[in-house]
């Protein structure tokens, strides 16, 4: 999948390739890819930005940024300490623990989360 946006506008946007390749489901510009981990170094990276940029800084504490989103969260936990992934936040689903496809350890199962706002309600926990 490409998509190239100048200006504020679409140059170009095509999808490549198949979505799953058993069923030759080609590739949409809807298709949504479960990267899971592979976002983090992206994430990173982004971070080292805004701190490049003066507009976010490792002592930040995310208590500043979520405001009163996900309220378990210590109010001492900064960016550094989500960067290294010591922030005390629990992981969401333990993949060594064995559970079978339909034990659900979320609130939901875990196929329903698409959005940052269905992550937002079992990070809770």
């Amino acid at each position: 999948m490409v998509r190239v946006d100048r200006a504020g506008s679409i140059e170009l946007a095509k999808a490549y390739g198949l979505a799953h390749r058993t069923h030759e489901l080609p590739n949409t510009l809807e298709t949504q890819f479960a990267v899971a981990s592979a976002t983090k170094g992206l994430t990173a990276v982004t971070i080292a930005s805004l701190i490049e940029d003066g507009l976010l800084d490792l002592s930040t504490t995310a208590r500043s940024l979520l405001g009163g989103d996900l309220p378990l969260v210590a109010d001492d936990v900064t960016v550094e300490h989500l960067l290294a992934h010591r922030s005390g936040i629990g992981d969401y689903f333990d993949e060594a623990a064995g559970y079978g496809i339909d034990d659900y350890v979320l609130r939901v199962p875990a196929h329903q989360l698409a959005t940052t706002e269905d992550y937002l309600a079992v990070l809770d926990d």
